[in-house]
């Protein structure tokens, strides 16, 4: 799904202010999140699709964030960025429905 798109993806675009060692344990998270994506068949619905990104956010409400809101909107920004490429609206809102950072 989307295979070109998700694969050149750089969430260093996104998270370029973050400290490494946040980096560290998300970078391992999103690279999950975006092969499973490519993995999925073209024709999966929006519902599987949302699904990952629920695995995904879930994952990272595990960790304390001692990171700043502005770094903490670019985790939602990169993971919108993503959302879009694999056709998710985000005035839904759905990585704010999981996420507790």
């Amino acid at each position: 799904m989307h295979s070109t798109e998700l694969s050149t993806f750089r969430l260093s675009k996104y998270l370029h202010e973050v400290d490494d060692q946040v980096l560290q344990w998300a970078r391992p998270i999103f690279d999950l999140l975006i092969n499973t994506l490519i993995a999925m068949p073209e024709s999966s619905s929006e519902n599987e699709k949302l699904r990952c990104f629920e695995v995904c956010v879930n994952a990272l409400n595990e960790f304390e964030l001692d990171i700043d809101t502005i770094r903490r909107e670019d985790f939602c920004d990169a993971l919108y960025e993503i959302g879009k490429i694999v056709g998710l609206d985000p005035k839904t809102d759905y990585v704010d429905k999981w996420r507790y950072w």
